[in-house]
């Protein structure tokens, strides 16, 4: 079996030239930084938010959802959404606290929303999405 990910990508982090995001403080296309922050990678927005690392491993929180103000710190309390997951990259996540329905790929991705009207008068929203994406 060759193992496909390179020592340094684990140390430094993923590959990911852009992460989409999407949560209830933004939506769109984080680019990732030339430098490190506590030893990995970090992606930002246009705008005011950054996804960082923590720099603590294992039970405490690994990845940062917050204002670009905050970047680099390790405290919960300027985290608008965190996770409790030992990831390589933030797109690995599997549940994020603060905002359980966050998406966060890697790469472009697109949503298409639909409201549908049932029979029975009950409306309901339908999120189809896809991906691939361009790393």
């Amino acid at each position: 079996m060759k193992l496909s990910i390179s020592l340094q990508n684990f140390i430094s982090g993923c590959t990911c030239e852009s992460i989409y995001l999407d949560n209830k403080w933004t939506s769109g296309i984080f680019s990732r930084s030339d430098t490190l922050v506590n030893g990995k990678y970090y992606w930002s927005d246009s705008n005011s938010y950054s996804i960082w690392y923590d720099g603590q491993f294992g039970l405490q929180f690994d990845w940062i959802f917050g204002a670009i103000s905050d970047l680099g710190s390790s405290s919960q309390g300027v985290a608008l959404m965190h996770s409790d997951e030992e990831t390589i990259c933030p797109h690995e996540v599997t549940k994020w606290t603060k905002d359980i329905q966050a998406i966060v790929t890697c790469g472009k991705f697109n949503l298409i929303y639909f409201k549908i009207d049932l029979f029975f008068g009950n409306v309901s929203d339908l999120r189809i999405s896809w991906t691939k994406l361009t790393s």
